[in-house]
């Protein structure tokens, strides 16, 4: 982005982990996800992308799932309520999962940081998280099914090699999304590149 912009690149020094600002001593750096590494600094603005994803919660979020519909609990999971984001639009994101339960599991993560699986999954949160454990001679020659999302691991390699070398004999694959195109009039998203 600085290097293609000649305003950019006048007032910002491009450094090995950062963007600096010589005028004001200010930094633009993208920081570990991990909160305990955290300490000692003094953010003036943080842009966080998918907040509902991340796995260290040591962030703003509701203290339980039923403060989502009392207004007075709304700043625990938007801090900036006001002048960042409006109260009159997420009471709109509000009153429309009321109405469209369907809609409830999108407001419950984007607009206050609670993990929810979608209404519409086979299974629920509860009964996919399981502390149940088995060896594998338990289940050896049995017809089992599994699924996992191996799309930011080395894993599915392994895993396919498990599948060639015959230990495992059925398997379903997927595809991820390299490229798409967006159609904000129509709200229709096209892949248009997948591997």
């Amino acid at each position: 982005m600085v290097k293609q912009s000649p305003e950019l690149r006048a007032v910002l020094k491009k450094r090995r982990n950062d963007l600096y600002f010589p005028a004001t001593a200010s930094i633009f750096e993208a920081l570990a996800s991990d909160s305990n590494t955290l300490d000692g600094l003094n953010s003036h603005a943080v842009i966080i992308d998918e907040l509902h994803a991340i796995k260290d919660r040591n962030l703003y979020e509701l203290d339980c799932r039923d403060e989502w519909t009392d207004l007075a609990k709304w700043q625990k999971a938007n801090p900036g309520i006001g002048p960042i984001k409006k109260y009159k639009t997420l009471a709109d994101f509000v009153h429309r999962a009321k109405i469209k339960p369907e809609d409830l599991s999108g407001v419950l993560c984007k607009d206050f940081n609670i993990r929810e699986v979608s209404a519409a999954v086979w299974l629920s949160d509860d009964a996919i998280k399981s502390d149940l454990r088995f060896e594998l001679q338990d289940v050896y020659n049995t017809y089992a099914l599994g699924g996992c999302d191996l799309s930011g691991t080395t894993a599915g390699r392994g895993l396919y090699e498990e599948i060639d070398g015959g230990y495992i004999d059925k398997m379903s694959f997927s595809f991820v999304v390299r490229a798409a195109e967006y159609d904000a009039a129509t709200h229709i998203r096209r892949i248009t590149r997948a591997y």
